[in-house]
């Protein structure tokens, strides 16, 4: 390819919103070359195969989040916990957010950073905005022009910064802001949404991408290993090696060169979703069970490992893939306009079964 990045430098220049199409079709070369079933061994093996869990210790985690919202990780799979913990306790789609977080469908609130928006998509639309999260009346996101932390009041409209520093991926729980910190070493920092605290390194480590999960965060390192930590915590646990990108369900679902995984957040349960022909194959997002594959120009949706193609503009790079609440589905598409600008378009996804 004419673009020898890795992916993981790729993740981070689409974090800084590449300026040319080309910079986000040509990503770089995928760097794991192994057989499918090759790659299930050096998994289970790299998750330590899995702790044994008890249904009485399933139980009393549900029971546990749903009376207090205190979350482990680990349970993060069993009885509808994560639907209830994505909706409710973090501010977007935790998937949206891992793929640039530019469409946010919330509480009956639609909002996008997308340049070029359906008048008739009933979205407000915020100029440059990436990472979108809604807490309360309030939408705090990342500015793609001067890469600053913003909070909006969604009734008065009023415009704060919370963070004047070199931001990338950006999630909001109810009570903090977690983002890569680009003028610290991309580590991944928290700072309080009252003010009141300065901001902390919880992950002392150069990061691609990251997820914050009840008391956990994961994420992806320089080395493409992705590993999680105790919020609490120092030390990391490898999950996974030669991991492109990952997505949760309850499940972790892990892309590795032109196959996509599926294991359990403790390391159990792993099989193997999808593998592609295509050795540049991207998983471009997740909804529930459905995978969203950009693969040889097209767009693909494979459920139950079964891909089918998706009559929308082809071989473009996509992201932000959210559903709504009447099972309408929605991406950002990136291309070049007439003039060879780059241009972010919200589009609908049609054909999604």
């Amino acid at each position: 390819m004419a673009d020898e990045r890795t992916k993981a430098e790729y993740l981070v220049s689409l974090q800084e919103k590449a300026k040319k199409i080309g910079d986000i079709r040509l990503h770089g070369t995928k760097r794991l070359i192994i057989n499918g079933i090759k790659l299930l061994v050096v998994f289970v093996i790299v998750t330590g195969i899995g702790t044994v869990i008890s249904s009485m210790q399933e139980n009393d985690a549900a029971k546990a989040f749903q009376n207090n919202g205190e979350l482990s990780f680990e349970f993060l799979y069993h009885d509808g916990i994560f639907s209830q913990w994505n909706a409710e306790s973090i501010g977007n789609d935790i998937n949206t957010l891992l793929t640039g977080g530019k469409i946010l469908v919330r509480d009956g609130v639609r909002v996008t950073g997308a340049t070029v928006v359906k008048p008739d998509d009933g979205f407000l639309i915020i100029q440059n905005a990436s990472y979108l999260n809604k807490i309360g009346d309030f939408i705090i996101y990342r500015d793609d022009k001067d890469r600053h932390i913003y909070m909006v009041n969604l009734v008065t409209r009023q415009k704060t910064v919370l963070y004047a520093g070199n931001s990338g991926e950006v999630l909001c729980t109810k009570d903090n802001i977690y983002f890569v910190d680009y003028d610290c070493n991309s580590n991944i920092m928290k700072l309080s949404l009252d003010g009141n605290a300065p901001k902390k390194v919880m992950v002392n480590k150069i990061v691609t991408s990251f997820a914050v999960c009840g008391d956990t965060i994961i994420y992806i390192d320089s080395k493409q290993d992705l590993c999680s930590q105790k919020i609490n915590g120092r030390s990391h646990k490898t999950l996974m090696s030669n991991v492109e990108r990952f997505y949760i369900n309850g499940n972790i679902i892990a892309e590795s060169k032109n196959k996509v995984v599926s294991f359990r957040p403790n390391g159990n349960k792993a099989q193997m979703l999808y593998e592609d022909s295509d050795k540049e194959m991207q998983l471009a997002g997740i909804i529930g069970d459905h995978l969203f594959i950009e693969s040889k120009g097209a767009f693909l949706v494979v459920n139950g490992g079964k891909p089918t193609t998706l009559n929308i503009p082809q071989g473009r790079m996509y992201g932000s893939i959210v559903k709504d609440g009447v099972n309408n589905y929605y991406g950002i598409c990136y291309e070049n306009n007439d003039d060879n600008k780059l241009i972010l378009r919200l589009v609908k996804i049609e054909g999604v079964q």
